[in-house]
């Protein structure tokens, strides 16, 4: 979880102009942390921020990603 916070940190003034959504990938090959420890980390830290699960090299867990963040950024997108 390290690298999510590393990254939260430092585009914290671009996610708040804008929206995050998070991909965690290679979950196949790093059972832990599991999806829901990412989100108790996030519930910690106060922080609302959809996480998947994701295979970067599929393209409809990207276009699952791209929709994400575009309802972050406006909710009356409709696909």
């Amino acid at each position: 979880m390290g690298d999510i916070e590393f990254f939260l940190d430092a585009f914290k003034d671009f996610i708040k102009k804008t929206a995050v959504v998070i991909g965690i990938t290679r979950v196949d090959l790093c059972p832990t942390p599991t999806i829901k420890d990412h989100q108790r980390w996030l519930e910690e830290k106060k922080l609302n921020i959809p996480i998947f699960e994701t295979d970067g090299r599929v393209g409809k867990d990207i276009i699952q990603l791209v929709r994400a963040l575009l309802c972050r950024q406006d909710p009356a997108v409709v696909f």
